[in-house]
């Protein structure tokens, strides 16, 4: 198993880990972690990979919501909240009782 020595107070497999504490580590090692061995050197590696891989996951879906159109958003917003407002209407409108016809009271 990977060895690191703990750079930063850290909470690591649901304990507390002090600065300059050596331990063995399974997982893909943070920045908290000095690996200590090739092992870990590899386990390094490849979590900077899966870090790099989510950042540009990322950039790429924070592109494309900012190259959408704030106008055609707001339109499609008020299309379906005016259908709805339709709809819910046209149910009231169903579930009024008659008006009983009869003499108008007076005022």
């Amino acid at each position: 198993m990977p060895k690191y020595e703990v750079l930063e107070k850290s909470f690591i497999d649901n304990r507390i880990v002090e600065v300059g504490a050596v331990i063995e580590f399974d997982g893909l090692p943070a920045r908290n972690l000095k690996p200590l061995d090739a092992e870990g050197e590899a386990k390094a590696i490849e979590a900077e990979k899966a870090a790099e891989k989510a950042m540009q996951a990322l950039i790429a879906n924070t592109r494309a919501l900012g190259q959408a159109d704030p106008n055609d958003f707001a339109a499609t917003v008020a299309s379906a909240v005016a259908a709805q407002m339709a709809q819910i209407v046209a149910e009231l409108k169903a579930a009024e009782p008659e008006k009983p016809a009869g003499k108008k009271l007076p005022a």
